[in-house]
């Protein structure tokens, strides 16, 4: 991926790291600070914002697995489907609670046909509730960066705004 590199910045060889499998969560990422409080082995997580930084844990090329679910599969699958385009405010998730409460456009559809196209609306939720929503995973892995999602169906979640 983009941010593919042989080592992280404390010299610890980087490796394909597993954090959620299937929804249980399988590890973490470490760093040799957080490896040594845990008592665990580093994972070649280590990353420096600048030179003026300590190391601290980070992510890259960050994903989810794709699914096998066509997207077109996936508007048709509920009576109505919001397909999100753009999130806005993902900064703001709470760290510690999971609560979110952000700003989004995109197209609605009914019954797998776009009905018209949503914007200045609010998504709300919660994270870690929102893990046990998903109803399928599309099969069309996207990076943005050294991150990457597909689509995703997620039952009920709060959907705000005209």
């Amino acid at each position: 991926g983009f941010a593919t590199a042989p080592y992280d910045a404390e010299g610890i060889p980087r490796r394909r790291n597993v954090l959620v499998d299937r929804g249980i969560l399988r590890g973490f990422l470490h760093s040799l600070y957080t490896a040594t409080l845990t008592g665990t082995e580093p994972t070649g997580n280590s990353e420096r914002r600048s030179f003026r930084n300590l190391p601290t844990s980070g992510t890259t090329n960050f994903f989810m697995e794709r699914g096998d679910v066509l997207l077109q599969d996936l508007l048709k699958a509920e009576e109505e489907v919001l397909l999100v385009i753009d999130l806005m405010g993902l900064h703001t998730v709470d760290p510690v609670s999971g609560e979110f409460s952000l700003g989004a456009s995109g197209v609605l559809y009914r019954r797998g046909k776009p009905v018209h196209a949503v914007r200045g609306v609010t998504v709300a939720g919660n994270v870690l509730e929102l893990w046990n929503k998903i109803v399928a995973v599309g099969s069309d892995l996207k990076f943005y960066g050294s991150v990457g999602s597909p689509s995703v169906l997620v039952a009920e979640v709060t959907v705000g705004g005209n």
